[in-house]
């Protein structure tokens, strides 16, 4: 299946601890261990797991997205998505959340109102990515702080990507 670099987005609406944070057992979910003054000092990125915690999560994120039925059923995102590359969607949204939450890669793709200009997002399906982040987060037991301060900085391209209703 082909996967459109920024119809991800778009559908994330787009776009975690450490991988062994991540890991934790269930009995005691990482959302409610406080965090210690050292680590609330570690960019988000390295809460995240630098590159590779980030890659864990976007290689579970991209095809709950890509299948999500309310992001599909729009017909100019299926076609969007029938396009695509799915190594390198996951790569580009990779680099992108790597950018946006202070680590060294640098995002080099297109903008986010450029690259979902003609998608036609709504805010369902806005809505329906940032389900399919946050359950590839919960996946990954990633804490609520941190999940919530990703979709934050990912929520300010909300306004590039969701088509405003009165211009459907």
């Amino acid at each position: 299946m082909k996967v459109t670099g920024l119809a991800v987005t778009a559908a994330l609406v787009l776009a975690v601890g450490g991988l062994a944070a991540w890991s934790q057992p269930a009995s005691k979910p990482a959302s409610t261990q406080p965090a210690t003054a050292k680590e609330a000092k570690k960019s988000l990125y390295d809460r995240l797991g630098g590159a590779d915690g980030i890659a864990t999560v976007i290689d579970d994120f991209v095809p709950r997205v890509a299948t999500n039925p309310v992001i599909t059923a729009n017909p100019q995102v299926a076609a969007s998505l029938a396009k695509a590359s799915v190594p390198g969607i996951k790569f580009k949204l990779t680099a992108q959340v790597c950018d946006v939450t202070g680590g060294p890669w640098k995002y080099a793709g297109r903008g986010m109102k450029e690259a979902h200009a003609n998608l036609n997002i709504s805010e369902a399906e806005w809505n329906a990515g940032v389900a399919d982040l946050r359950a590839s987060l919960d996946k990954f037991h990633v804490p609520t702080a941190e999940q919530d301060e990703l979709i934050g900085l990912i929520a300010t391209t909300r306004k590039d990507i969701v088509m405003p209703t009165d211009t459907k």
